[in-house]
């Protein structure tokens, strides 16, 4: 993609972000972080978990947001977070909370694990929790499958 037609998308993108934050700014629990990617495209990211610590809050702020903009997501969950995803023509709208406001921590047994010697301490086992995140219900009305 040449210079002058990466400028012209990523214009083209702003203006569609524009419009887009146009319509709903009133309604939205907080503005979304704005940044540009190389292709052109426009991110707009709302970090819940940045402007709520209540994970019921964050939940809420999630919900809201994704059902003011509308569509399916798409979701993702990594570390401790959990984002909801969905592209727009040359826009990505991001969600994103805290894993534990969103999502059902739930153990499935146990596993051995070794644990490597440092320093002053050897080697040894330990028997952790195995764990899976069950994110599925919470946001069904929004969440694609």
């Amino acid at each position: 993609m040449s210079t002058t037609t990466s400028t012209t998308t990523h214009a083209v993108n702003l203006r569609r972000a524009a419009d887009l934050l146009d319509e709903v700014v009133d309604r939205l629990p907080f503005q979304p972080f704005i940044t540009s990617r190389h292709d052109g495209s426009i991110v707009l990211q709302w970090f819940t978990q940045n402007h709520y610590e209540g994970e019921a809050d964050q939940k809420r702020a999630m919900q809201d947001i994704t059902r003011i903009l509308g569509g399916k997501w798409a979701k993702d969950g990594d570390g401790d977070m959990f984002e909801l995803e969905r592209h727009l023509g040359g826009i990505l709208l991001l969600v994103t909370a805290s894993r534990t406001a969103v999502c059902e921590r739930v153990v499935t047994g146990t596993r051995q694990v070794t644990v490597p010697a440092v320093e002053a301490s050897p080697e040894r086992v330990e028997t952790v929790e195995a764990v899976e995140w069950v994110c599925g219900s919470v946001l069904a009305e929004v969440v694609a499958s």
